[in-house]
Formats: C-alpha cells, structure tokens, sequence
C-alpha cells in the first residue's frame, strides 16, 4: 500500500485492488480449482481490462 501511495503522491494514476488472505500470485487459483475463486476472477478480468489498455496507448 505504501508504494501505490507514494506513486499517488507523485502524480501516477493508481488502482489498488485489496484481496484479503488472497495469496500474492491471484491468479494461480483461477488455473488450479474448479469451481473458480470469484476474487481471482475478478483479478484477471481487471488485469486484462489493463492490458487492453496499454494495447489502445492508454498505459496503465
């Protein structure tokens, strides 16, 4: 949280998404259980909503 904050202060534009208990790599649930984690999900549509983002020359 301290480095998104920073990086606010700076003047970046940030999105911080906040998982409680999710591990640091979300997206391994998604890939590993059925029925899927719908905070994993979650992540991953949010990731791609980003990439399609830079794709367009928005950034991030």
């Amino acid at each position: 949280m301290r480095f998104a904050e920073a990086a606010a202060e700076q003047g970046t534009r940030v999105a911080l998404d906040l998982y409680e208990g999710m591990p640091h790599v979300p997206h391994m649930p998604v890939l590993a259980e059925e029925p899927r984690l719908k905070t994993a999900e979650t992540f991953l549509d949010r990731l791609a909503v980003w990439v399609r983002g830079l794709e367009g020359g928005q950034g991030g």
